[in-house]
């Protein structure tokens, strides 16, 4: 019995040994270990328990970036106000524990837009790395805006976006905590 498993299937021919994938899962983590040409039909299981034991005291699943999360960045609009852009996605990263602390959250976006934009546009990247390795990413969207600052509602026509996003200086950068959830 392996805490976590919840599959696995067991093969045998008498070139290829004694064989087996297994799944498992604990907390937001899934692993699959697959054992070829294990010795005996024990020792097969004894490798996937180890293989798999090792995997989830190595690795872990981090979340630095929340799907619909605001980010911690402004972006300036015409001569008005300012907007903090969206994530359009979680940024669900697997990393060894060990490095945990070494993640970093990038954002890269314009500081400027000429104008609004719809509700959702693409603005940018937000970039996860582990150390210099970049390990997710996902988009950056403009977010919904009410009040007297309000974008232009969802499907009006503004014309091409890349003309009205402003290039900028190097992204913001911020150093994820450590915390799996």
């Amino acid at each position: 019995h392996f805490d976590g498993c919840d599959g696995i299937k067991t093969g045998f021919t008498y070139h290829a040994g004694f064989n087996l994938t297994a799944t498992a899962k604990r907390g937001d983590l899934r692993l699959i270990a697959v054992i070829l040409g294990a010795p005996s039909n024990l020792e097969r299981f004894r490798q996937a328990g180890r293989l798999l034991e090792w995997g989830f005291q190595t690795f872990a699943v981090a979340e630095p970036v929340k799907r619909g999360q605001t980010l911690p960045v402004q972006v300036r609009v015409g001569n008005g106000f300012a907007i903090q852009p969206v994530a359009a996605s979680a940024a669900r990263v697997l990393v060894p524990r060990e490095d945990l602390t070494n993640l970093n959250v990038e954002y890269r976006m314009p500081s400027y837009l000429l104008s609004p934009m719809p509700a959702g546009t693409p603005l940018g990247t937000v970039v996860v790395r582990d150390g210099a390795r970049i390990v997710g990413e996902v988009q950056a969207l403009y977010p919904e805006v009410h009040g007297p600052t309000a974008a232009w509602p969802a499907g009006t026509e503004l014309g091409s976006a890349s003309g009205s996003v402003q290039t900028d200086p190097p992204p913001a950068v911020r150093v994820f905590d450590g915390s799996l959830r």
